[in-house]
């Protein structure tokens, strides 16, 4: 599963609720209950009955109880460990309408839970969320594009990336694709979506302890090597992702810690990673001994003999193998036309290595 920016999800995602049109993402919304719900709650009265432009609203008016705002095309769920299960259910029967769930607390299976939502007809497929979080200026947001929801130049982009305490909207979509930056060795990429994930006020960073849960970057009754006696687990991120990027070394635990991130399956165990690491990136695991490496300056707390992979000596790509190959023939001044037919390169595929 990747994130990625969308500058106007938010605006559009208002404006087709307004108008009686299913979302393809649902959205999250995470703030504390006491301090917003009420008034959000009013944001999405306002913006259901307002206008009341078809019949479906005649007679039809909100229904509330203790865990949820419901209107004839729009539902808003309180989720938190004593609602989730409740909410959770009724959601899976609401199937047809705008969903909003406003994320009270999270708990260690609030990704889990979340994926249980997919409906038979999407095919398997995981459904798609648009997240932010909740604070007064992103409440002055939100009631801005409800009250200016026909104003087509409204500028969302500008006005969302000034916003303070990290109010960016990120689309979740299913496929790794930050895997792709990592068999790429496109490190500012990971970068940015590791340390926003684990630092920034994001659901993810504010229940890291359900993130590194059962790896090294913790230490259980049954370790061997306690880690994290006196080091806090973002420095020993850090300092991991310092040696991916200047040394090509990705530590198993750090590897655990970007698959859960883009998987958001926090329960996601080493074998499983492991397996996933082989078989889809090709990447083989091995022990690696730093000990008597001159020419690495590792902190102290950072061991010198862990299991990981080498990304240096990572197996080629097909891609690769042929560009290659391409590479050599030219060289010997092949024409250039039975070059590509021959090792199927395009001259984009060329340049790109």
């Amino acid at each position: 599963m990747h994130i990625e920016i969308k500058d106007d999800l938010c605006h559009v995602w208002f404006k087709n609720t307004r108008d009686e049109q299913q979302n393809e993402e649902i959205l999250l919304v995470f703030g504390d209950k006491e301090s917003y719900y009420d008034e959000f709650k009013n944001l999405i009265r306002t913006l259901v009955y307002s206008n009341k432009r078809t019949d479906t609203l005649k007679n039809k008016e909100a229904c509330i109880d203790e865990y949820s705002f419901k209107t004839p095309w729009c539902n808003i769920y309180i989720i938190n460990k004593e609602s989730a299960r409740k909410s959770f259910k009724d959601i899976k029967e609401n199937k047809d309408k705008n969903i909003i769930l406003f994320v009270d607390e999270i708990y260690e299976d609030f990704f889990y839970d979340l994926k249980t939502l997919n409906y038979p007809n999407t095919g398997g497929k995981a459904l798609n969320y648009l997240y932010t979080d909740l604070n007064k200026e992103n409440m002055d947001a939100y009631s801005n594009i409800i009250k200016n929801i026909d104003n087509t130049e409204m500028p969302t982009t500008n006005f969302f990336y000034s916003l303070k305490n990290y109010s960016y909207c990120y689309y979740i979509k299913e496929f790794p694709e930050i895997m792709d930056s990592l068999q790429d060795l496109y490190f500012p990429r990971i970068e940015k979506f590791l340390f926003y994930n684990i630092i920034d006020n994001t659901p993810t960073s504010s229940n890291i302890k359900y993130l590194i849960n059962g790896t090294a970057y913790t230490q259980t009754e049954n370790s061997k090597h306690h880690y994290t006696d006196e080091v806090d687990p973002i420095i020993l991120i850090t300092a991991d992702f310092n040696l991916l990027q200047d040394y090509l070394i990705l530590t198993s635990r750090l590897a655990i810690i970007l698959y859960r991130l883009a998987t958001l399956d926090f329960k996601a165990n080493p074998t499983q990673v492991g397996i996933f690491y082989r078989d889809t990136l090709k990447f083989k695991s091995e022990t690696i001994n730093l000990k008597n490496s001159l020419f690495m300056k590792l902190p102290p707390y950072i061991k010198k003999t862990f299991r990981g992979y080498n990304l240096a000596t990572k197996p080629k790509t097909e891609d690769e193998i042929r560009v290659e190959i391409a590479k050599k023939l030219f060289k010997y001044k092949v024409d250039e036309k039975i070059i590509f037919k021959a090792t199927k390169v395009s001259k984009e595929l060329l340049l790109k290595y």
